[in-house]
């Protein structure tokens, strides 16, 4: 048997709550936070006023249970306990106790309901989720075959080119990850650090100029293969400068 919870109602309840449906079951879902006590005492005072009163008596289980509110409670011996919103109750009995009705009911948390934290997170779990995502394509494509070349090309033969190319675009993925969630709430700095996140990748899957140059002042302590990747990081801006005119030409002939 679990702790008992007692909750006072002055107006009246729906009558769902004492009319069983199509499925034989009387009661509702409270939409709101639902605010109960362990003190019989405190429960049948608010429900004895004025009018009809009416006590919701819950038992609780293992894992139906509601935050305890008396350590923050202006009237901590009221032992308030909280539930959350979309808590279901059915009705098991009814009674009458003192002048009150008392219906004993059954409790049912909904336990997929996110917390504050989860809702204000959402966009954040998405870039984060992408990032990561972004981080192991980046793992595969810098220990490919190209990237071999690339560092053969060099007379790169630790490959010192990769590892600061591999270490920068983490780097920058994890500065990515490291905004607060609420930062993403802003259209515009999601947009910008989804892009950011997505050139990071494609930086170096397809092996573009601003990478290469970023080894290049990363391996500045060798000289020759820092001016080696400054002079293949030239000959890939020229490339990529013509791609984009091929690409814009291309664009606007297909818009006439």
């Amino acid at each position: 048997m679990g702790m008992e919870m007692l909750r006072s109602h002055k107006s009246l309840l729906p009558s769902r709550f004492f009319t069983k449906d199509q499925f034989g079951v009387r009661g509702g879902v409270e939409f709101v936070f639902m605010s109960t006590t362990t003190n019989r005492a405190v429960a049948f005072q608010y429900a004895k006023g004025k009018g009809a009163g009416t006590i919701l008596e819950i038992q609780t289980g293992m894992i139906d249970r509601g935050a305890e509110l008396g350590w923050l409670s202006l009237y901590p011996h009221e032992a308030e306990l909280c539930f959350p919103p979309l808590t279901g109750l059915e009705v098991v009995g009814t009674r009458v106790e003192d002048g009150v009705l008392v219906l004993a009911m059954r409790l049912n948390l909904n336990l997929s309901t996110s917390t504050i934290d989860e809702v204000v997170g959402k966009r954040k779990k998405v870039v984060v989720g992408m990032c990561d995502n972004i981080s192991v394509e980046i793992n595969k494509s810098i220990k490919s075959k190209k990237w071999d070349t690339l560092c053969s090309q060099l007379n790169d033969t630790d490959s010192k080119v990769k590892v600061v190319i591999h270490k920068h675009a983490e780097a920058q993925l994890s500065n990515i990850k490291a905004r607060v969630a609420e930062d993403f709430n802003t259209d515009k700095v999601l947009l910008d650090e989804m892009k950011k996140a997505l050139s990071v990748g494609s930086g170096v899957r397809l092996q573009r100029a601003a990478v290469l140059d970023q080894a290049a002042d990363d391996v500045q302590d060798v000289h020759d293969l820092a001016e080696a990747s400054r002079s293949l990081a030239k000959k890939w801006r020229e490339d990529e400068l013509v791609e984009q005119e091929v690409r814009l030409k291309f664009q606007m002939e297909l818009n006439l």
